[in-house]
């Protein structure tokens, strides 16, 4: 294991360090996506990170190498498991950290289905044994909580919305949607906003929307927030979730949706490079491609029918590191605040190098979850307003930018993991 080059100071009551002025944050799920983004976030920021993960027989610090951080001076790479509670106490005995960012949790929703038990015992269990091993060791500790979207199960709030137009300073005519009837006075037009007649009806999730969790994974976050919650009322803790909604990045497991998309474009392009052929030129069978003799297996996918509000996973954790440092804590919805079917964000991937991903997918009734949330958008005005954050990527930008990285592994010849 690499040892962290800092000295620090031993803290006679609590055994544990403290480094003259650099904060200490702990991340639980470190090598993960989001434990990854927010290791490099908070070490720019000059925390000292100590990231827990879990012992494996094989080496899955990658992410961190693609961020440049795995070697870091401040970095210290311990392993636990969070479902072990005296594991986690002498973890935070030790390096004494004013913040706690719980990431763990076992976060596959389709699995959750077949391993109910485990995804209870890590994502419910597990996340209990955090926050109270830091507040055991620590009553002032700061803890954040990864909640999800999937704890709204079918829940939504709606509202409708109105077509307003105006005209901008060269007289083109300009629209826009807004939620109320009133007829806007744009300073810079003497005509100010008028109505086109067009309505629609806007669903979309809040902090104080109804949760509940369509999945094992859903119920098992829904149960750890409730908790989170309870110890923030009555004994006064700082403890914060960000009810995250989905979100990739190039660092995204191969096993979620989106990486399964781009990853397979990526192979699916270094297939027809490697074969001497352009699109044209496969031949299109039910199960499988085939260029100059050679097969390729299509990609199969579940329900595309379904809606999700899709961001970046870099934004994600400037949201969270954000909630832990304001006066008092709360909760706050992370999104983008617009959602779009999964056949969508599978046509963005596709779109991107110039293919119908009509041609090239299969529906397979293997991948459809038994119960399914049908639609996800959630409302961040809260987390604008009161941590001043707005996220940077869209996603096309995300999904785009997931594509080119995958273009270049599959060029490369490189693995995931």
């Amino acid at each position: 294991m690499k040892q962290c080059k800092i000295q620090g100071k031993m803290n006679k009551e609590s055994g544990g360090f403290t480094m003259g002025g650099m904060k200490t944050a702990c991340i639980t799920g470190l090598t993960g996506q989001d434990g990854s983004y927010l290791a490099k976030l908070l070490l720019d920021k000059g925390y000292r990170v100590v990231g827990v993960r879990r012992r494996t027989s094989t080496d899955n610090l990658w992410r961190l190498r693609i961020l440049g951080i795995a070697e870091h001076e401040n970095l210290e790479i311990v392993e636990g498991d969070i479902t072990d509670l005296y594991s986690l106490l002498n973890i935070f005995k030790k390096y004494n950290p004013q913040e706690v960012y719980n990431l763990a949790a076992m976060s596959h929703v389709g699995v959750s289905f077949e391993q109910p038990k485990l995804t209870w015992d890590v994502t419910a269990q597990g996340a209990i044994n955090v926050v109270d091993a830091a507040l055991l060791n620590d009553p002032n500790t700061r803890v954040y909580q990864a909640s999800t979207s999937e704890m709204m199960g079918s829940h939504f709030e709606e509202y409708t919305e109105y077509e307003v137009w105006s005209t901008d300073c060269l007289g083109n005519a300009v629209y826009r949607w807004d939620d109320t009837k009133s007829i806007y006075q744009n300073p810079d037009t003497p005509t100010g906003w008028g109505l086109t007649g067009k309505e629609r009806t806007v669903k979309i999730q809040s902090e104080d929307t109804k949760m509940d969790g369509n999945s094992p994974y859903g119920c098992a976050k829904f149960a750890a927030h409730n908790y989170m919650r309870v110890l923030r009322e009555s004994n006064q803790s700082y403890v914060c979730c960000g009810i995250l909604y989905n979100h990739g990045s190039p660092l995204r497991g191969e096993n979620f949706f989106e990486r399964k998309v781009t990853k397979y474009v990526g192979d699916l392009c270094n297939f027809i490079y490697k074969n001497l052929g352009n699109a044209e030129d496969v031949v299109f069978m039910d199960e499988n491609l085939e260029l100059n003799g050679v097969l390729f297996p299509k990609l199969r996918l579940g329900d595309l029918s379904t809606y999700r509000d899709m961001g970046h996973s870099k934004d994600y954790v400037k949201a969270m590191w954000a909630m832990l440092q304001q006066d008092e804590p709360e909760d706050f919805i992370i999104c983008t605040g617009e959602t779009f079917q999964m056949k969508d964000i599978v046509n963005e991937a596709f779109t991107f190098v110039g293919l119908d991903y009509k041609d090239y997918i299969v529906i397979d009734p293997k991948f459809f979850r038994p119960r399914e949330v049908e639609y996800l958008r959630g409302d961040c005005s809260k987390a604008k307003a009161k941590l001043d954050w707005t996220p940077e990527y869209t996603m096309s930008q995300m999904i785009q930018e997931m594509v080119d990285h995958d273009l270049e592994w599959a060029s490369e010849g490189r693995n995931y993991g």
